[in-house]
């Protein structure tokens, strides 16, 4: 039998943050696509078939709320995708809203390292 390969998407506008992010899951079944936030990731994940997006939250409820109301329409191919915001502690708050709400799970940028991973293991488990 062989393992599902799931395509994740990060958007994470500070290169080390993004890199820390992409070690972190990195498995041999997971397909990892790094974008720049904004209108190159809803133009990407609402035309391709994608599992979870790894995204830094803005520091705008405008942003976030159109990103989601984007992703999450019936006719987007990745409206069931799992949606894990990455938080600084200036952007808790923004992120906090949202929970449940179109993002699934907040994981701060300090603990990269450690919740990461299975963050993303456990919602691609619930999601898919």
């Amino acid at each position: 039998m062989t393992e599902k390969h799931h395509q994740i998407i990060i958007s994470v506008a500070d290169e080390a943050v993004s890199r820390s992010a992409a070690i972190a899951i990195w498995r041999p079944e997971m397909g990892i696509r790094r974008v720049p936030w904004g209108a190159p990731l809803a133009a990407l994940v609402t035309v391709e078939k994608c599992d979870a997006i790894v995204a830094e939250m803005p520091r705008s409820t405008t942003e976030i709320g159109a990103l989601v109301r984007e992703v999450r329409q019936p006719a987007c191919p990745s409206h069931r995708l799992g949606f894990i915001a990455l938080t600084a502690p200036d952007t808790m708050e923004y992120a906090v809203e949202f929970l449940g709400r179109g993002i699934n799970r907040i994981v701060p940028t300090d603990r990269i390292d450690e919740d990461l991973e299975p963050t993303l293991i456990e919602l691609l488990s619930v999601c898919l």
